[in-house]
C-alpha cells in the first residue's frame, strides 16, 4: 500500500501535533560523542507523537514543555484516542501541534496511527502526562547517528516525591537507572529477558526509527492500555526490534518527568492489574513465541533468588522497603496469587477474540476513518 493510499485510510486525521527487573550489567557504552552528536546535529527529521485520551489537562503541560524546547524536534504529533470531546483537539491547536484521531480505543492502536501520519525520519513518542526536561529530544535522538540504532529509551524521573507511596515507587525504580548510553542487541547477555521484562525502559519515553515499520507490523494491538492485555506492548516492541537484528540505546540524560501513584491504595492497584498483564503477557510468550520459552522460562525460575537479592540490597542500604518486601508491603501473598491466576483467564479472552475477528474478517471492512491495523 503505496503512502497517498494510506492516507486516504486516516481520512479522519485532522492535520494541525514494568513488572521489575534487576539492574543493568555492563554492556556497550557509548563512546565520547562527537562535536555533532553531543549537540543532537543528526540531520535527522523528528516527530514527537503524543497518545492522549481524555487528559486535556496534562497534555496541555507537556505540549507546554515541548513548546519550550531547545530544538531537535520537527513536528509535534496529538492523536486523540476514541476521544468524546474536541478537549484535546483544542489544546493541540493551542500549541500548534497537528492533531489526529484514532477512532478504535487503544494506544498501541494510536501509537501505530501515529506512525503512519508522522513525517519524521524517526518517531519519538511521549506520554501525554510526560513533561521532558530540557534537551531530551537532542538526546533521545543522538544515538540514532548510528545506522544500527533502530530504538531507543529514555529515563523517567518522578515528578515529585511527597507521599509514601512515590517514595516506595521510587525506591524500587532506581536500581534500574544507569549513566551514559547503553547499547543492545542480541548480543547482548541475557537480551531476550531485558527486552521482554521491562528492563529497557517504559513507553512514556522512546522512539523508533521510521524505516523499522517498513517491514514490521508495529505494537502488538492486543497489548498495552485499553487493551485486553493491559501492558507490555513496548517491551514486545522493544524485543522485535532487536529480533531483527536492530540495535536498542537506552539513554540516562534523555529525561522526562512523570508522576508516580500518589496514594498507597491507588499503587497497589496498579500493581495488581500489572500482575494479571504480565502473566498473561508470559502465556501469550510461552504459547506464540517457542523460540523465547527457555529464556523466559529460566527468568522465572530465577524469580525468588532475584527477589531474596533485592531485599538484601535494600536492608545494606536502608531504603524505606528495606524492612518488608515491597509486593507483600501493598497487597497480602493471596492477592498476588490470585492477580496471576488471572491472567490465564486474561489470555483465553485475549485469544477467543481473536477467533472471533477472524472470523468477522472476511465479511467486513473498517469503517471510513480507521486503518487497516497490518496485524
Amino acid at each position: 500500500m503505496g503512502r497517498a493510499e494510506k492516507g486516504r485510510h486516516l481520512s479522519y486525521c485532522r492535520l494541525r501535533q514494568p513488572p521489575l527487573g534487576a539492574s543493568f550489567l555492563p554492556m556497550i557504552l557509548d563512546p565520547a560523542p562527537s562535536a555533532t552528536q553531543e549537540a543532537g546535529g543528526t540531520s535527522l527529521t523528528c516527530t514527537v507523537a503524543i497518545c492522549t485520551r481524555g487528559r486535556p489537562e496534562v497534555l496541555d503541560a507537556c505540549l507546554a514543555a515541548l513548546a519550550r524546547s531547545d530544538g531537535g524536534i520537527t513536528e509535534v504529533l496529538v492523536v486523540d484516542n476514541a476521544p468524546t470531546d474536541d478537549a484535546a483537539r483544542r489544546v493541540a491547536e493551542k500549541w500548534g501541534a497537528r492533531y489526529c484521531v484514532e477512532p478504535r480505543s487503544g494506544l498501541s492502536r494510536a501509537r501505530n496511527t501515529a506512525v503512519r501520519q508522522s513525517m519524521g525520519e524517526v518517531v519519538a513518542y511521549l506520554d501525554d502526562d510526560c513533561v521532558p526536561e530540557p534537551g531530551w529530544a537532542r538526546a533521545l535522538l543522538r544515538p540514532f547517528v548510528n545506522d544500527a540504532v533502530y530504538a531507543a529509551v529514555g529515563a523517567v524521573l518522578p515528578t515529585r516525591l511527597e507521599s509514601d507511596a512515590e517514595r516506595l515507587q521510587e525506591d524500587a525504580m532506581k536500581p534500574q537507572r544507569h549513566e551514559g548510553t547503553l547499547y543492545l542487541d542480541r548480543s547482548t547477555p541475557d537480551w531476550i529477558v531485558r527486552a521482554l521484562f521491562g528492563q529497557l525502559g517504559t513507553g512514556g519515553n522512546m522512539a523508533f526509527r521510521r524505516a523499522a515499520f517498513d517491514n514490521w507490523s508495529g505494537f502488538d494491538e492486543r497489548l498495552g492500555r485499553g487493551a485486553l492485555i493491559d501492558g507490555c506492548e513496548e517491551h514486545y516492541a522493544l524485543f522485535e526490534i532487536m529480533a531483527r537484528g536492530f540495535r536498542v540505546a537506552s539513554i540516562a540524560d534523555a529525561l522526562v518527568r512523570h508522576p508516580h501513584r500518589p496514594t498507597m491504595s491507588a499503587l497497589r492497584d496498579r500493581a495488581l492489574r500489572d500482575r494479571t498483564s504480565s502473566a498473561a503477557f508470559f502465556l501469550m510468550l510461552l504459547v506464540e513465541n517457542p523460540s523465547v520459552r527457555g529464556a523466559v522460562l529460566r527468568h522465572v525460575a530465577r524469580a525468588p533468588r532475584r527477589r531474596a537479592d533485592r531485599r538484601k540490597a535494600r536492608r545494606a542500604a536502608l531504603t524505606p522497603s528495606s524492612v518488608v518486601d515491597i509486593a507483600l508491603h501493598l497487597a497480602p501473598r493471596w492477592r498476588w496469587m490470585v492477580a496471576t491466576l488471572g491472567g490465564s483467564v486474561l489470555y483465553l479472552r485475549v485469544l477467543l477474540s481473536r477467533e472471533r475477528a477472524s472470523s468477522n474478517s472476511s465479511s467486513s471492512r473498517p469503517p471510513s476513518g480507521e486503518y487497516e491495523a497490518g496485524r
